[in-house]
């Protein structure tokens, strides 16, 4: 009976595993999925009237950011949270459009005029669109590679066992 015990518990560690793997997967795109929502909601309050970016960003909140600490530091008043909250929070998003996010947030503070502004946000918003889609296609395959592999790991351990 014991032997049994054992033999579940490992299979459904193993296959816990490859769930946990997927999760990690899924929550880097909820990540960006909330990043980029950042984005047009800065644009929105850009296009809204003379409000500053720092207040822009404390009325921002999205749970998938809030988990990894990034509203937390982007709420902070100092000059250039986002940047702040893009390089010490612990988000999972790839070098490549963390660099964007980095590039954008020097420049979106730097023009008074309205219309450079949203130019900016909607220029950055295409570039991160594209590097999402090569991303995302990727990510979904991925996803559920480690949970089927996670299954079938998990049943392989146990037929041995037995």
């Amino acid at each position: 009976m014991i032997k049994y015990i054992g033999i579940i518990l490992i299979s459904g560690a193993i296959s816990m595993y490859g769930a946990y793997l997927s999760y990690r997967v899924r929550t880097s795109a909820m990540q960006r999925k909330a990043l980029l929502e950042l984005m047009i909601y800065i644009k929105t309050g850009v296009e809204n009237g003379p409000v500053k970016l720092c207040d822009i960003y404390a009325s921002f909140d999205n749970k998938h950011l809030e988990d990894c600490g990034f509203i937390k530091l982007l709420h902070s008043p100092s000059p250039g949270s986002l940047e702040k909250a893009l390089s010490e929070s612990r988000i999972r998003i790839p070098e490549n459009i963390k660099s964007l996010y980095i590039d954008f947030s020097k420049s979106i503070g730097m023009s008074s005029y309205k219309r450079d502004a949203i130019s900016i946000c909607e220029r950055f918003t295409g570039l991160i669109k594209a590097e999402e889609a090569k991303i995302s296609e990727k990510e979904e395959k991925k996803e559920q590679l480690y949970r089927k592999l996670g299954l079938l790991c998990g049943l392989l351990s146990a037929l041995l066992l037995i």
